[in-house]
């Protein structure tokens, strides 16, 4: 069994509602794992590090920014696996 984890429910989504379309992204870290549930997953890119955009606000489930032209936030997976226990 794998824990599920909503990605809405993690930035404050009160209510969480399924959707056949939507994805699961398997996160694991040092012998721990959880399924990711999201809307969408568009692409996978490589990291290149930049600066937070304009008016992001600091959050505990962020541990980068990725990317110079479209800056991505990149999840900080140990954190989100302590949430999933």
């Amino acid at each position: 069994l794998v824990p599920v984890v909503f990605a809405a429910a993690l930035v404050g989504e009160r209510e969480v509602r399924l959707a056949a379309g939507q994805q699961m992204v398997l996160l694991a870290e040092g012998g721990r794992s959880a399924l990711l549930w999201v809307d969408a997953v568009e692409d996978v890119v490589a990291y290149a590090p930049a600066a937070p955009p304009a008016g992001a606000t600091p959050a505990d489930l962020v541990l980068a920014w990725s990317g110079a032209e479209r800056p991505l936030a990149v999840l900080d997976v140990p954190r989100v696996l302590s949430i999933a226990r």
